[in-house]
């Protein structure tokens, strides 16, 4: 240990390591509570709309605001691309750290991010040879990130395109007839206002 702390070529190492680290840890954290605020934004309004058209008089009014959802998940599909690309940047750093240590001292079946891509790259080509035809390359395909996140930030911009055409093409809900006011006989004393049937006025 105390080689390697007075080496100035390995505590730089070490260093650049642990804030190559820090570096990923923090895009792929923030890149997951964007992830979540999307979530929960885009529930919010979509709760707040349906509330709206159910007894809403003039359904169209919510078309503006349908069309919000799909520019919204397009803003954050774009925040994970860019979140995407730091986060693979700094895993090609730590490859390139990683493929640097001796196999004296780490050998090749032990190293996390060699061994992690070479197997993801294995399932992915397995599921490729397999026929399109074959129900398990669709219900079983190895999804990443990437491909999950896309598919969540389509499917919310497809569901506020469904919602805003469909409420321009709702009917307008016209207000029930107010009901007649009941009768009522109103009394003076004990005496009704009213002639009583049998007697002359």
């Amino acid at each position: 240990m105390a080689e390697v702390s007075d080496d100035p070529v390995a505590k730089a190492r070490l260093e650049t390591r642990e804030y190559v680290w820090k570096h990923w840890a923090f895009h792929a954290d923030q890149r997951l509570r964007a992830f979540h605020f999307f979530i929960l934004i885009v529930t919010v309004i979509l709760a707040g709309l349906l509330t709206y058209l159910k007894d809403a008089r003039y359904p169209a009014f919510v078309a503006p605001a349908c069309v919000f959802v799909p520019v919204l998940s397009w803003i954050f599909w774009r925040l994970d691309c860019r979140s995407r690309a730091f986060i693979h940047h700094a895993e090609e750093i730590l490859k390139e750290i990683e493929g640097a240590i001796s196999e004296e001292l780490v050998p090749l079946d032990r190293r996390l991010i060699t061994q992690m891509e070479r197997k993801s790259h294995a399932v992915w080509q397995a599921n490729y040879d397999k026929s399109p035809f074959n129900p398990s390359r669709w219900w079983q395909a190895p999804l990443g990130f990437y491909h999950s996140f896309a598919a969540v930030f389509i499917a919310f911009g497809v569901l506020g395109l469904g919602l805003g055409i469909a409420s321009l093409l709702l009917p307008n809900q016209h207000p029930p007839d107010a009901p007649a006011p009941p009768q009522q006989n109103f009394y003076i004393g004990t005496q009704s206002v009213a002639p009583v049937p049998g007697k002359p006025p």
